[in-house]
């Protein structure tokens, strides 16, 4: 049998894509040349300039961690990846590969085919988190033995960190607008537990917050470093890394002879969370509202905190002297 096949496209040798070119935006990328099977995909073997959307065929087990990095790294064009249930591995990637900055990777949509015994995803459906939209969120994700495993591995190729939803507060809001100041009243993407009633925007939310006497929860560790950071004069919203949550419509699982195939999605983008702090001045309850901006799963601080600005009981106080001395007892607090 010839372990050898080339055409104007393809050039491959044994279970390997040496080459393939393609001029589409869109690209399907074969797992058979000739009558060759593959099952890798061999470094810089695309040659595909103006790729959008990159869909690997059943059949390839392992791809370099160099083809993700060319895909998120590619100057003003963004790409979105494809993958088979069949792969395995994301080979010569370091362990310590770095996160990129938020905004700079163009890797912005990652689905990954998966297949499980169907007592395995049963599990996996009854420890997920539940949102709205019919998604659910996988919680330990960075267990190198689970599930998302091979999602992690591609994830972090692209300079793309993970969020674990089981340390993130809900609301979670988005947006796609880096280096522009979210406004509060903007609509924008979130993500509310199964059976919360959905918000559209910051505003929303903070006053239904403030009506419950929900303040939302904060962590001990990153609070004492975002202060430092504070107290030190850093800018610390540079410090944000580009991260993606992970997640599985269950609507969508089909169950073929007794395991369930279902696709695996990164959302990619800039994820907060909202959170309040009371301060009492005057006699009166006022609230400073702080963005606590997600960072990768395991690293220090686990969010960013961005003061954003103060409420009363029911609306955003627009009087710049009293918000300022609202912030006054609350540095002062932070500090004490």
């Amino acid at each position: 049998m010839n372990d050898t096949y080339m055409d104007a496209r393809a050039c491959a040798f044994r279970d390997t894509m040496i080459c393939y070119r393609d001029d589409a935006d869109q690209v399907r990328l074969p797992a058979r040349a000739g009558d060759l099977r593959l099952k890798r995909l061999g470094n810089g073997a695309l040659c595909c300039p103006r790729l959008e959307r990159l869909e690997v065929e059943e059949g390839y087990e392992v791809i370099p961690a160099e083809t993700i990095i060319r895909l998120s790294n590619r100057s003003g064009r963004r790409a979105s990846l494809c993958l088979p249930a069949t792969l395995t591995t994301v080979s010569d990637l370091a362990p310590d590969w770095p996160i990129s900055p938020v905004g700079k990777a163009q890797l912005t949509r990652v689905e990954l085919v998966r297949r499980l015994p169907l007592g395995e995803y049963r599990t996996l459906v009854e420890t997920s988190v539940a949102v709205n939209g019919g998604l659910r969120l996988p919680v330990g994700v960075t267990d190198n033995h689970g599930p998302c495993r091979t999602m992690l591995q591609v994830l972090r190729a692209g300079g793309i960190g993970v969020v674990d939803p089981s340390n993130a507060e809900f609301p979670l809001f988005s947006f796609d607008d880096h280096g522009v100041r979210p406004m509060l009243f903007k609509p924008k993407k979130s993500l509310s537990r199964a059976g919360e009633r959905p918000v559209d925007n910051e505003n929303e939310a903070l006053l239904r917050r403030i009506a419950q006497g929900h303040m939302g929860a904060r962590d001990p560790m990153a609070e004492r470093l975002n202060d430092r950071m504070q107290q030190m004069g850093e800018d610390i919203l540079d410090k944000k890394k580009t991260v993606a949550l992970i997640c599985f419509d269950e609507r969508s699982a089909v169950n073929v002879g007794g395991a369930v195939r279902f696709v695996l999605q990164a959302l990619v983008g800039e994820l907060f969370c909202i959170s309040l702090r009371r301060v009492c001045l005057k006699g009166r309850d006022y609230y400073v509202y702080a963005r606590l901006h997600l960072q990768p799963a395991g690293t220090q601080p686990a969010y960013l905190r961005e003061d954003v600005c103060v409420y009363g009981e029911d609306r955003l106080v627009t009087d710049p002297v009293l918000s300022e001395e609202v912030y006054e007892k609350y540095r002062l607090l932070n500090t004490l």
